[in-house]
């Protein structure tokens, strides 16, 4: 920064027990250090307007601002700046914190899957936020990512979707799915939000350590976090190819792994497909279309993808086809899609199959999971015999049984 001012805020949330101290480094763009205090100044205020002085460093041009205080909510860091010449100024907040079992603090790690990457090797970044074992639920995590060649954000979910394993178990996770250049990559994460506690689940696994068993049997409860904020470095990793590091389309639609059925009517002969959109870039942007297919054999389907029928668009009495929903105009990517599917009319039962690909237009996903439907079969009702003399036939109450 040039002359001027900045300020910078932060949380201090009901976990944090001990000091607060911030490093806040200034050197002149050119390399030299800052010279004198005089040219700039620090300092910091609590939301109840209580301030603390810095003090200056002169050998590191360092600035020290120290705080005992044990006042919750908002603080915020003011930059003052008199020197006319870019500065380059680096500021770090450590927040101590006093061993108490009863009150644990909220504390953050995360890590990349590998330290050497060689695409189409995919990158995933992790992190996890917990208090004690506990997961905690924040609804903003972002990675800075330091490339070769400047920087890139990315967001981290906790939804189970794509690079996501579970749900709400306090590990966010994101694809690097655009490169930058050959060499070193590293990240700062930062979480931060009005979020939950779950109480009773473990980081890693949330609520569903045990599949087969409910919330109610492990005794979850959500607690709330209040606002948390969390700044973290996240380790580094290399990437070796000269070639595909550099490349910006190294990475097609990621597979979707959520495919499911529902609203199944009979009166309509119809079931919805709904899944979580993947994007042209594993799960980031739009994919350029869908194909969905579906087979009445489990088994061919399941080792060929290929073996099973595209789902048309066009009305037909003879397959099953899309009555809404569009596989040429996609969502963007973590979007709910729906489409719904009209069977053919059918005197026997019949099990259909169903799964799907995504493509950006050069890449194709892998297949999808395989949803199962089971129709049942129709009573089609005789053609009415023609009258004879003056008989009159009584209508019946024979109609269309559901499929």
């Amino acid at each position: 920064m040039a002359e001027g001012l900045r300020r910078i805020t932060f949380v201090r949330d009901h976990t944090l027990r001990g000091g607060i101290t911030i490093y806040v480094g200034v050197v002149r763009e050119l390399g030299f250090g800052l010279g004198s205090e005089d040219l700039f100044e620090v300092r910091l205020e609590s939301s109840s307007g209580r301030g603390s002085q810095s003090r200056f460093e002169i050998s590191a041009s360092l600035f020290i601002v120290e705080t005992n205080s044990q006042e919750e909510g908002i603080w915020t860091l003011t930059l003052q700046s008199k020197d006319p010449n870019a500065l380059n100024v680096s500021v770090l907040v450590l927040a101590e914190t006093e061993e108490d079992l009863t009150n644990l603090p909220i504390t953050a790690s995360g890590f990349w899957a590998t330290s050497d990457l060689n695409p189409p090797q995919v990158q995933t970044a992790f992190v996890s936020l917990s208090r004690g074992y506990n997961p905690v639920i924040v609804p903003d995590v972002e990675a800075t990512v330091e490339t070769p060649n400047g920087l890139k954000k990315m967001k981290l979910y906790d939804d189970g979707i794509g690079e996501d394993i579970v749900q709400g178990d306090g590990t966010y996770s994101g694809f690097l799915s655009s490169l930058d250049g050959t060499g070193r990559y590293s990240a700062q994460f930062s979480l931060r939000g009005e979020g939950q506690i779950v109480n009773g689940a473990r980081v890693g696994v949330g609520a569903a350590v045990d599949p087969e068993k409910g919330q109610a049997e492990w005794n979850v409860t959500y607690e709330p976090s209040g606002d948390v904020q969390r700044t973290i470095t996240g380790g580094s990793f290399t990437c070796n190819n000269a070639m595909t590091c550099t490349d910006s389309n190294n990475y097609g639609p990621y597979q979707v792994n959520n495919l499911r059925r529902r609203d199944f009517s009979t009166e309509n002969r119809t079931v919805e497909l709904t899944f979580t959109a993947p994007g042209a870039n594993l799960m980031d942007g739009r994919a350029r279309s869908y194909d969905i297919r579906y087979s009445t054999s489990f088994e061919d389907f399941r080792s060929t993808f290929a073996s099973g029928v595209t789902l048309g668009t066009a009305e037909n009495d003879e397959k099953p086809y899309i009555l809404s929903g569009n596989p040429n105009n996609p969502s963007m990517a973590r979007n709910e899609e729906i489409y719904t599917i009209m069977f053919p009319l059918r005197s026997v039962p019949e099990t259909y199959f169903f799964a799907l690909t995504a493509t950006d237009g050069t890449y194709i996903s892998p297949p999808s999971n395989i949803v199962s439907f089971n129709t049942r079969p129709m009573v089609i009702p005789p053609t009415m015999p023609p009258f004879v003399g003056s008989t009159t036939l009584e209508p019946t109450d024979n109609n269309l049984l559901p499929f």
